[in-house]
């Protein structure tokens, strides 16, 4: 038995601690034997209906730091959207009052703080006291630093979450990033003016391995990890034997004509070694200078790339662990981004068929109750296959290798796109004005 119970980091732990149940109520329990008995849980937020800590906070008195206006002294709570900051100049960032709507400069926060003071929301819970801040009380970290850390982990989805978490203190709302509509996303799909349209800078491939075909998407990406499906292929063969491999490696070694006339190589490929592992190991093992990787998805809040290789990874004995939720979050998110040229938006071509579409889109995101404790898993729909959402984690997960090493696709954009132009093509204006209608539609565009 234990009189003090503190517990770090609860939206981390495990649903279940083997058969015995929820580790939170366990230790809980621990405390039952004292009447003076205290108990602290802590966390950063993770996804919404899903974290302990948010269910915590709800159940208790939901006290909220309050902070008083320099200019009017109207106290208030600090909340994100009231940080406001010049076009260009994000560390010039401010803090605009909710009441008289002056600004207040980063170096007034100090003295706001020592005149802060805690508010109960639900004063009538008198048993359990809930305390919750933000990043934008800290002391230590300026409202300009905040407000270029935004404006860089908006363009991914991973990042932005992980700004959601830690800097707003908020958890994640990923049911409403996961709900595509199909028939909006064929509507997308366009004339390429050549294989690798513009854009593009960076092509990785993902391989999805059935008893008796691979399935694979090569993927091109650009500034902000905008992308372009370039192929989807199927390779009959079987994959216990040498001849499918070997017609993959001939694809892999392929050179892609770009539409300013050079030619872009497969830079990165990742291979689902769940199903015939040894073969996807041997092929993978002698063409690790290609940066073909053998990769097995798991679920949970991971990241889409483990960030350090081990040696079995490097030797080609251990498959690289790929975060498939936080990928396929990714895919979805940006699959309902509608703006062409904006951050992490998704083009196909025109020849795309429907069934791809159908398998992209061929899992959703539920809530499940594990002896209490609600968890949050994909599922497949009845009665459709997911090849083609498999090949675009993958190939999601190869660019993420390739960033873990160094790659930036914005400088590689300059490299690339600064010293070419692509070659006149005649427009086709009947495709243009289908995608292009709502390039005035904003996308996380502050």
């Amino acid at each position: 038995s234990i009189r003090y119970c503190l517990l770090d980091e609860v939206d981390r732990y495990p649903a279940s601690a083997g058969s015995e149940g929820d580790p939170v109520n366990l230790a809980i329990t621990r405390t039952a034997n004292f009447w003076n008995r205290k108990i602290v849980l802590c966390s950063t937020p993770t996804t919404k209906g899903a974290s302990r800590i948010e269910q915590a906070w709800l159940n208790s008195n939901q006290q909220s730091f309050w902070l008083p206006c320099p200019h009017c002294l109207g106290y208030q709570v600090l909340a994100w959207g009231n940080l406001v900051w010049p076009k260009e100049a994000p560390e010039k960032a401010a803090y605009r009052c909710e009441h008289c709507s002056k600004l207040i400069a980063d170096w007034q926060k100090h003295q706001m703080l020592r005149a802060g003071e805690w508010r109960a929301a639900r004063p009538e819970v008198s048993d359990v006291a809930g305390f919750w801040i933000n990043g934008l009380y800290s002391p230590w970290r300026k409202w300009g630093t905040l407000a270029k850390k935004f404006l860089a982990d908006k363009k991914s989805i991973e990042t932005l979450r992980e700004f959601v978490n830690t800097v707003l203190a908020e958890p994640w709302d990923d049911a409403a990033e996961t709900t595509v509509d199909q028939a909006t996303v064929m509507a997308r799909r366009e004339h390429y003016r050549a294989a690798a349209p513009y854009g593009v800078v960076v092509l990785t491939a993902g391989v999805d391995v059935q008893k008796d075909r691979l399935e694979l998407e090569l993927v091109g990406w650009g500034r902000g990890e905008e992308s372009w499906s370039i192929e989807y292929r199927v390779l009959p063969g079987d994959p216990s034997g040498a001849l499918v491999w070997q017609e993959l490696d001939t694809y892999l070694e392929r050179h892609w004509p770009h539409e300013t006339g050079i030619s872009l190589p497969v830079a990165a490929c990742a291979i689902d070694s769940g199903y015939e592992s040894q073969a996807v190991y041997e092929f993978c093992r002698t063409r690790y200078h290609r940066r073909i990787f053998a990769v097995k998805g798991k679920g949970g809040p991971l990241p889409v790339w483990q960030r350090k290789p081990t040696a079995k990874n490097i030797r080609g004995e251990k498959p690289w662990i790929v975060g498939t939720d936080t990928a396929k979050e990714t895919i979805y998110g940006r699959l309902r981004n509608p703006t062409p040229g904006t951050p992490g938006y998704s083009h196909f071509p025109a020849d795309r068929e429907e069934g791809y579409f159908e398998q992209l889109l061929g899992e959703v995101l539920v809530t499940t109750y594990a002896k209490g404790q609600p968890k949050r898993e994909w599922r497949p729909k009845p009665g459709v296959r997911q090849e083609a959402l498999d090949a675009r984690v993958y190939a999601y997960a190869a660019l993420r290798a390739l960033v873990s090493m160094g790659l930036s696709l914005d400088n590689e954009a300059d490299r690339i796109l600064a010293a070419n132009r692509p070659r006149p093509v005649p427009e086709d204006d009947t495709d243009r004005a289908r995608w292009l209608g709502d390039r005035g539609r904003k996308w996380l565009t502050r």
